[in-house]
């Protein structure tokens, strides 16, 4: 019996899964997804001592398994040596800082990953943001970094800002309900000035921010909005911005309403829940009439249905978003636990 397969009987595999490691060991997978396993530190050893054995896994999701620092240790020295693995899924765990910094030295010298998760694990904090913003500033491979839902706060995200500004490889960035304020809002509009590779940029939640799921929601205001709306005038490469549950008000909605008019280049702005009024309202029905790209997600603000009626008017039909079909959508959608919402990994 093999070591891997060893692991897997200890740790109580079901069938399905002990013939999904057999596969890997025999070089038959590409996508590795052991998500709600209950995997702990024999499961995790187990899927480390197959990837050993095998070059066509490309993707692994390892979500929502309960994991702790402990319990992954066995995938640091696994993917030091890996030269194939492309996306690493370690969100919705109970992960820290120290998962964090081994995940940063691995970013210096991997070439391949081009995807990381780390939604929603609570516990990656400054330390572990700044070390993997580090990381970026050298790293040329990486495409996508998830952190929603941690509490890096302002000094994780100027970290990454910072880097931001030399890196030119990152395409995604995800940083919502991370306990950030005007401060890194004021960070990541200056690297906007000087970055051209980020197309997705997420600074809000994904959802109602009165529901406990959101424990660290940021706190960026008018002041955060009306920064990151002068870096728009500016910035050519940016599709998406990110603020639902910001609280920028009707000021930071006309402040974007302006950057609006001439950006061509954003496709997507999320307002939702972002505590906007008529004025603000009217601003963006303005500006989308002249701006007949950018689609606008608005629900859970407290404008009358008249200045809804005038958003919903300009809004007309348009190609969807991310997979969601809406120019304008101001209704209120029920809020999914299960977030932030993003397209699976990829097949290829």
């Amino acid at each position: 019996m093999s070591t891997s397969a060893a692991a897997a009987t200890a740790w109580h595999l079901s069938d399905a899964g002990k013939e999904l490691l057999r596969r890997v060991a025999a070089n038959d997978v590409e996508r590795l997804q052991l998500d709600d396993t209950e995997l702990g530190f024999l499961g995790v050893s187990a899927v480390a001592q197959a990837l050993q054995s095998t070059q066509s896994v490309r993707i692994l999701s390892l979500q929502s398994n309960g994991l702790r620092d402990a319990d992954v240790a066995p995938l640091r020295y696994v993917l030091t040596s890996n030269k194939t693995l492309e996306t690493l899924d370690l969100g919705y765990n109970h992960l820290s800082d120290a998962t964090a910094l081994w995940l940063a030295e691995l970013l210096l010298t991997n070439t391949t990953l081009k995807e990381l998760c780390l939604d929603c694990n609570h516990g990656i904090c400054a330390e572990g943001c700044a070390a993997l913003a580090q990381s970026l500033r050298t790293n040329a491979s990486l495409e996508e970094l998830r952190l929603a839902n941690n509490t890096v706060g302002n000094p994780g995200g100027v970290a990454l800002a910072v880097a931001l500004k030399v890196n030119i490889t990152l395409t995604l960035l995800d940083v919502g309900n991370n306990n950030m304020s005007d401060r890194a809002a004021g960070a990541f509009a200056d690297a906007l000035k000087a970055n051209r590779s980020l197309t997705s940029l997420t600074l809000g939640g994904a959802g109602d921010p009165s529901q406990p799921h959101s424990t660290a929601p940021n706190k960026m205001t008018a002041k955060g909005a009306a920064a990151l709306a002068k870096a728009l005038v500016e910035n050519d490469s940016l599709g998406y911005l990110g603020l639902c549950a910001c609280k920028i008000g009707n000021e930071g909605a006309v402040a974007l309403s302006t950057a609006l008019k001439s950006n061509t280049a954003l496709s997507g702005l999320d307002l939702n829940f972002c505590g906007i009024r008529d004025k603000g309202a009217d601003a963006l029905s303005k500006a989308l009439s002249v701006n007949k790209r950018t689609m606008l997600r608005f629900s859970g603000n407290s404008a009358a249905a008249a200045s809804l009626e005038r958003l919903k008017a300009v809004g007309g039909s348009s190609p969807s978003f991310r997979g969601a079909n809406w120019r304008v959508d101001v209704k209120r959608t029920l809020f999914t636990p299960r977030w932030p919402a993003r397209p699976p990994p990829r097949e290829s």
